[in-house]
């Protein structure tokens, strides 16, 4: 076989491989969860009117999370920064102390958001609302949201 006609063979076959590649990639959409909020309205089985309460009830409760994790972000900073300096035992315990105040705080409000969520819910959604509860850990899991 010659130099050249080997040589257009090998280019046609990467040209080749590399159109089926893209080709797969752009067919194969990768697999995204649905929300949270999708998935909560779906196995509740919520109505129109409590989708839009349920949506203020979002929005309020984002809110109040985005404070507390600011407010949360701020204390590891200074704990993290008190590192640079000897001696700063008290003033880590003080730290530490306010930032699990603020992670009960954070816990709290999940807790009150999904008090509010129940109370939306007629009698014939609160089966639905039982089986939710046994899913919160893994639909709200941060885990997945951090390298």
């Amino acid at each position: 076989m010659k130099r050249t006609t080997f040589l257009t063979i090998a280019v046609v076959l990467l040209i080749a491989t590399n159109i089926s590649l893209i080709i797969f990639m752009f067919s194969h959409k990768r697999h995204h969860p649905p929300e949270p909020k999708m998935l909560i309205t779906e196995k509740l089985q919520l109505d129109e009117k409590q989708q839009k309460e349920y949506q203020l009830l979002i929005n309020e409760h984002q809110a109040s999370l985005n404070v507390l994790d600011k407010n949360l972000f701020e204390q590891k900073a200074l704990l993290y920064a008190s590192l640079k300096a000897e001696n700063q035992t008290t003033l880590q315990d003080s730290l530490l102390t306010e930032m699990s105040l603020t992670q009960k705080e954070i816990e709290h409000t999940h807790l009150n958001h999904f008090k509010a969520l129940k109370a939306l819910c007629n009698q014939n959604q609160m089966g639905n609302f039982d089986r939710l509860t046994d899913e919160l850990t893994k639909l709200f899991n941060r885990k997945e949201k951090h390298p």
